[in-house]
């Protein structure tokens, strides 16, 4: 009975162990200078989410990913990522922000109204 208790305790300290988390700020801002907007991603090993912060608002919106594509790079260069997230406010899915990128750039950056 000792011995179940000593490799169940070893078991879930292995999982009690955070993973890494790693957060990803990036800024946007609207092309008639608008709207600015901050978006965070935050991700480890088995989750991945993050908000976004527009400028004048007091509260962040919740984002949770629904959608990621990549396609295969080509001549040397990073591959082409689209990511779309689903807008989580009180509960409910509102909208989407989609994002395509390369590397670092960012290519596109659309919010999508649910209705």
């Amino acid at each position: 009975m000792i011995r179940a208790q000593f490799f169940l305790l070893i078991f879930c300290s292995f999982r009690c162990f955070p993973t890494e988390v790693i957060k990803d700020v990036r800024c946007f801002t609207s092309i008639n200078k608008h709207i600015n907007l901050k978006l965070t991603l935050l991700t480890d090993q088995e989750w991945s989410g993050g908000y976004v912060k527009y400028r004048h608002s007091s509260s962040s919106i919740t984002i949770v990913p629904i959608e990621i594509k990549t396609d295969p790079p080509e001549d040397d260069r990073p591959a082409e990522t689209k990511m779309v997230w689903s807008e989580i406010v009180n509960g409910d899915a509102l909208g989407k922000y989609t994002a395509i990128y390369q590397g670092a750039i960012f290519s596109k950056f659309i919010y999508s109204d649910k209705k």
